[in-house]
């Protein structure tokens, strides 16, 4: 049975991008679709967000080219620690040939919006902000 603890943690996403235009637009595309959205600027910044927030996040993305601390860093110290080793990682890069082998999966910036949500979906369900129904008139 999921409580109201583990729906939370299924829905939390760490954008990590040391381009505020992008980590502000796809934290905004995330809440929009429904999604709990946490976010750095480095590498660093984001394994110290790891290491004081609960619940830890369901997914992260993360750009590879950063200051301080980039993404290769990043996901050495990640997957070197048990804690946070099995989290994913969707990394975002606009690199050619990122590499990147101990993501789940990369995608290419610019981000195509129908493939990261396909893709974050694979990992993370989002919260439905919206209910529809159907309202139908009843025959006469």
């Amino acid at each position: 049975m999921m409580t109201a603890q583990s729906e939370v943690l299924q829905k939390l996403i760490l954008v990590i991008d040391d381009d505020t235009d992008s980590r502000e637009a796809l934290c905004d595309l995330l809440e929009l679709l429904g999604y709990e959205v946490g976010s750095a600027e480095n590498g660093l910044e984001g394994l110290r967000y790891l290491s004081r927030e609960q619940p830890l996040p369901s997914l992260i993305l993360l750009d590879l080219y950063m200051p301080v601390m980039d993404g290769w860093e990043f996901m050495r110290q990640l997957h070197g620690n048990p804690g946070t080793a099995d989290l994913p990682v969707i990394v975002l890069s606009a690199a050619d040939r990122p590499a990147a082998e101990e993501a789940e999966a990369v995608l290419q910036k610019p981000v195509n919006v129908l493939e990261l949500m396909d893709t974050v979906a694979r990992f993370v369900r989002p919260r439905p902000k919206f209910v529809f129904c159907s309202c139908r008139s009843a025959p006469a």
